[in-house]
């Protein structure tokens, strides 16, 4: 095919680099770094009009942020046919690295901070075509690429929304899932574009992005009726999905997903100012690239798995979902060589007897030299009595004993003997009223004795704990579990791969169904919308289709017979060869070099650590020790203290 440049010169395009429903893309024979994109049908004026605009505030800043055209192409009648752009190589669609599966396909080193890292990027792209007065219009992730780098650039820019200063060349076009309320249901060549509007779009990448394929706009409602609503009927009808308000209202997100309080309160705030907020509330793209590269520093690395990266000071949320969901988010490269083998060589390099070495020296590490001694009372002078309830002690023993005096004398008297009874009646009348309340000094005496009481069963449990050498010895059971593990890893490795090889059809058809994107097929009525729901659910491939397709939103009885029929042709056109079962048989052998080395880095270490907590359980000892005696003295005290206040005297 040939094309004249805007000086008329012939340009022969011979290398065809792609090719869609609008046109082709060729390679620039004037550069290799350029491309050049032709029509299949004549442009109209309007078109030409556009492009032309667009060319013309080409520069290095709309450049780094899409493939934008830079001049334009002319045939015989110099009429425009296409335009020269930049030249994409090793790009990818953002949606391969916002579906789960297609991530670890496309991405398979990506974690979560290279997806924040993306999402930074992202609104440093919008940024860019904002500054310029340049409005995307529609927002989706398929007119995203992303490079290996985590740079990202938009493509097919024709459709933008440019602005000259005498005209305004509309978007005309949009995916409902990416725009916002304001504008669901409206033609969208009937309105001028806003920042505002793409703002809405953006969050919902960077929102996909950080929550791993997530739509804010999709979940369960606590009555969704005969049909769920699809996305841009709940952007509509404001049912976004993760918020607080979403939890009063009964509204959930899909199993398996994060919280808020996965990112920073501050990303937190925008999500909720972009999708609760009023248009002119929205945050623009540079308060997301200050936020996001907030979060992108916060972000530390789980000491359980390497591969799971979140937010510092917080639980690691990947692992609570792998615990109870079974869901893999993130999974660690596989552990290979220069040459592409596993390296298993560590089965000669620490073998058994290397185990049972470190062992023997671990084994010698004494129990800390701390010994258990009952710390005993020791008899202490009360505190005085206040000289009013002293006298009043006083009197009640003199008259009590004057009464009791003059009731032996009654008695010795034989004529009296029929008053006896009333006489004991009398006397213990006294004693049991009689005596002098103890008051509040008594009540406060009292409940120092209790406070005492129970700090020195605290003290004393601590002293008993730290001597009975509880730490050292979960040190030392967790390394002893280490060694017996490693003991039998040989044997249960060489019985796993022994599963897997007899398993190996059903396992290798597994793979093969897991690698039949539903996004690469051409199944009847399952266009890219319906793509990015069943993405949402985590269903990506052929192995994924089960009953939950029925939950999706949009998928009806038709749609999903569809979906199923197709998993049906999938698995027929299988066929099993023994080098299917390459990858299994590598992935067994990359889970036990990955347990092995732990296992070696934990005995390897054992020795200096269990030397470590011996050494501060003696250097503590002391301490905890003085503090049991010290807390043992002030109990003392106390008791002493209440002894005055007998029972016999006081009450």
């Amino acid at each position: 095919m040939n094309v004249l440049d805007p000086s008329g010169k012939l340009m022969e395009l011979r290398t065809k680099l792609g090719e869609g429903g609008e046109g082709a893309v060729w390679a620039s024979p004037r550069a290799t770094n350029l491309a050049i994109k032709t029509y299949l049908k004549t442009m109209p004026p309007v078109q030409a009009d556009k492009l032309q605009a667009m060319t013309s505030v080409a520069d290095s800043t709309l450049l780094a942020a899409a493939a934008w055209p830079t001049r334009l192409v002319y045939n015989a009648s110099r009429t425009p046919v296409g335009f020269e752009m930049p030249k994409l190589s090793g790009q990818k669609p953002l949606h391969d690295l916002i579906g789960m599966k297609s991530r670890m396909k496309s991405f398979p080193n990506a974690n979560w901070q290279w997806l924040v890292h993306a999402a930074v990027n992202l609104a440093l792209a919008f940024d860019g075509l904002h500054r310029k007065n340049i409005v995307v219009g529609d927002v989706n992730s398929n007119n995203v690429v992303i490079q290996e780098d985590a740079r990202v650039l938009f493509i097919d820019c024709d459709s933008f929304q440019i602005r000259t200063p005498t005209r305004t060349f509309r978007c005309e076009v949009g995916v409902p899932e990416y725009q916002p309320p304001e504008l669901q249901a409206v033609p969208f060549g009937s309105v001028d574009r806003l920042p505002s509007h793409d703002a809405f779009g953006m969050a919902v990448m960077i929102f996909q992005l950080l929550f791993v394929g997530k739509h804010p706009f999709m979940g369960r409602l606590p009555n969704p009726g005969s049909a769920a609503p699809t996305p841009g009927e709940n952007i509509a009808q404001g049912n976004y999905f993760y918020d607080e308000q979403a939890r009063r209202l009964g509204l959930q997100p899909p199993p398996a997903s994060l919280s808020v309080g996965a990112v920073t309160p501050a990303v937190a705030e925008l999500f909720e100012r972009a999708f609760r907020g009023r248009p002119e509330e929205r945050p623009l793209a540079q308060e997301w690239t200050i936020a996001l590269a907030e979060l992108e520093r916060a972000i530390t690395t789980c000491k359980i798995y390497a591969a799971h990266r979140y937010l510092t000071r917080t639980p690691c949320p990947w692992c609570a979902i792998e615990l109870h969901t079974k869901i893999v988010y993130f999974a660690a490269p596989a552990l290979v060589t220069l040459s592409g083998d596993v390296d298993d060589s560590i089965w000669s390099t620490f073998p058994n007897a290397e185990v049972e070495r470190l062992w023997r020296e671990i084994a010698t590490i004494a129990i800390p030299n701390v010994a258990f001694e009952q710390i005993n009372p020791v008899r202490v002078a009360p505190a005085p009595v206040g000289d009013s309830l002293r006298k009043k002690g006083i009197t009640f023993v003199a008259v009590l004993g004057t009464l009791v005096v003059c009731a032996l004398i009654i008695w010795l008297i034989p004529q009296s003997r029929p008053y006896d009874f009333y006489d004991a009646i009398l006397v213990a009348s006294f004693w049991l009223f009689g005596r002098p309340s103890g008051g509040a000094e008594l009540t406060i005496r009292r409940s120092k004795l209790r406070d005492a009481r129970r700090a020195f069963d605290r003290a004393e449990a601590d002293w008993k704990k730290l001597c009975e050498g509880s730490e050292f010895q979960s040190q030392r059971e967790r390394l002893a579990t280490a060694r017996g593990s490693m003991v039998k890893q040989r044997s249960a490795y060489d019985v796993e791969i022994a599963q897997v090889r007899l398993a190996g059809l059903e396992q290798a058809k597994r793979q093969y169904l897991d690698a039949k994107f539903i996004r690469d097929a051409k199944i009847k009525g399952i266009g890219p919308q319906l793509t990015a729901r069943l993405a949402a659910w985590n269903i990506e491939t052929a192995l994924d289709i089960d009953a939950r397709v029925h939950s999706v939103s949009g998928i009806g009885e038709q749609k999903a017979i569809a979906l199923f029929a197709w998993r049906t042709v999938a698995e027929q056109l299988f066929r099993f060869e023994p080098k299917m079962i390459e990858s299994l048989v590598r992935d067994v052998k990359s889970k036990y070099v990955q347990q092995r080395k732990q296992g070696r880095n934990a005995l390897m270490g054992g020795a200096n650590v269990l030397r470590e907590v011996s050494a501060q359980v003696e250097a503590r000892a002391p301490a905890i020790r003085a503090k049991a005696i010290q807390e043992r003295r002030l109990l003392d005290q106390a008791q002493a203290d209440v002894r005055p206040f007998t029972p016999l005297i006081y009450r």
